[in-house]
């Protein structure tokens, strides 16, 4: 099997868990940081709110037409 490329998450600190096992295997992991979050956990941090429906959309749009 291959591994991804890089590993997208909208609410780091809620998937953590996932963010620390790509880091393991050497995935480099790109994330939404909000203000609660650890950026240093992230390989390419984007900083905005993970809580807004309206940001997370347009979030998820952004890195599928990427």
């Amino acid at each position: 099997f291959q591994l991804p490329d890089a590993l997208f998450v909208l609410d780091s600190h809620r998937h953590s868990t996932a963010i620390r096992e790509a880091k393991q295997v050497g995935i480099p992991v790109i994330a939404v940081v909000d203000t609660d979050c650890n950026p240093s956990n992230v390989t390419y941090p984007i900083p905005g709110n993970d809580e807004s429906t309206r940001a997370l959309h347009l979030y998820a749009s952004l890195i599928s037409h990427a």
